[in-house]
């Protein structure tokens, strides 16, 4: 591994005007990364328990390709219906077969994508998979695997990022979807799809949401208006927000027919219109800020062993968030390596606005979270860590 040290005042939340996104458990983009996420933990399982239990024995795949899309929904006061069910189509490359053991990829697909759906889109979602654009993995990446079980050798060129600790505008987006999915526990019209936006300038914090309503549980225009009031009122209370908009695509004033509304009949608007896809949504810490350092990989779906462009998201996060609860920094975190190289080869760029007064100190760190490698996969596989996307698959 090689460190370097970057003093540079970069902190958002000390800029005139901060911009952060955030994309439910709902929203069509998040819906794909859970299932990307769903599909590599199970498929590290199925191999696990068939050939092995460690994790060298897991055969080459990169799942990290998905897309939903298609469906189409009647949208009714009182409740509507589906008319045509999402395609999720899923590609990607895996390694079917090792030895006498093949894996049923349709069967297989078709089991956790539905697990994932039903939990995350809610029990009306309709659906088909679609796998014909899964392929084998190419010879070089599958011999990259097969050649070196004992060591672990990156499987791409890319990086990862993260970073720590978190502006109050990040926060509080995190904060205001949170409430709302348990707001959502006992008010049944609120969906899962619920994506914010908070703009700050200077010391006023704006938010604007699109938050998903279910149709079956609101009866007429009026009600509909009443909800999103309450539920407005709540937020300004509850948040230390100076201006929020609540879907801004309804249209009241053209009328009391469905369509001037923001009604879905499953909770998210993938049912209809609004297509997904892997790795448009959040980074690894939840978040779409775009004034820090960013990966367009997505983690989801990635090999979790060898896939640099996947878990050097993980590692980043963990290294940046170690530096400020050990050593009071803070940090963005970029880790680069090479196909073919082990791992843990790789160059970690920590930037920070303070003095780095021990580099020994953050080169331990940063070298303490690469040697937990291990326990970061079973924590992963047994749904014990709190990144995103794998904060999603609680319970599924």
């Amino acid at each position: 591994m090689k460190i370097f040290f970057e003093t540079k005042n970069f902190d958002p939340g000390k800029n005139f005007f901060e911009i952060t996104e955030l994309k439910g458990i709902g929203h069509p983009d998040t819906l794909c990364d859970s299932i990307g996420a769903k599909l590599g933990i199970e498929y590290s399982k199925f191999w696990l328990k068939e050939i092995g239990g460690e994790l060298h024995n897991i055969p080459h795949y990169n799942l990290d390709k998905l897309l939903l899309g298609g469906g189409e929904s009647s949208k009714k006061w009182k409740g509507g219906s589906i008319t045509k069910p999402v395609d999720v189509i899923i590609g990607g490359n895996v390694t079917k077969k090792v030895g006498k053991t093949e894996l049923d990829l349709q069967n297989f697909c078709e089991k956790h994508v539905k697990k994932v759906l039903q939990k995350n889109a809610g029990q009306k979602f309709e659906y088909k998979v679609i796998t014909n654009h899964l392929s084998k993995g190419s010879s070089a990446l599958v011999k990259n695997y097969q050649d070196n079980k004992e060591i672990s050798l990156a499987n791409d060129t890319s990086f990862g990022t993260g970073h720590y600790p978190y502006t109050k505008l990040e926060e509080t987006v995190k904060a205001v979807q949170n409430y709302l999915l348990q707001k959502k526990l006992t008010k049944k019209w609120i969906g899962t799809d619920i994506k914010i936006m908070g703009r700050r300038t200077k010391d006023e914090n704006f938010i604007t949401v699109a938050l998903a309503t279910i149709d079956e549980h609101i009866s007429d225009d009026e009600d509909y208006l009443d909800k999103m009031h309450g539920i407005r009122r709540e937020l300004m209370q509850k948040f230390d927000i100076n201006s929020l908009n609540l879907n801004m695509a309804d249209k009241p004033h053209l009328g009391k027919q469905e369509d001037n509304y923001y009604l879905t009949v499953s909770g998210t608007s993938a049912e209809n219109a609004d297509p997904g896809q892997i790795g448009r949504g959040n980074r690894t810490n939840g978040l779409i800020s775009p004034f820090r350092y960013q990966t367009l990989e997505a983690t989801a779906g990635k090999n979790l062993t060898r896939h640099v462009g996947g878990f050097y998201n993980i590692w980043a996060q963990q290294i940046s968030k170690k530096l400020h609860e050990k050593l009071g920094l803070n940090s963005q975190v970029v880790i680069v390596s090479e196909l073919g190289r082990p791992i843990t080869e790789c160059m970690v760029s920590v930037v920070t606005s303070q003095k780095i007064t021990d580099p020994k100190k953050v080169e331990d760190l940063a070298k303490e979270v690469m040697d937990n490698h291990e326990k970061n996969v079973y924590n992963i596989l047994e749904n014990k860590i709190e990144y995103y996307p794998f904060n999603y698959l609680k319970n599924v």
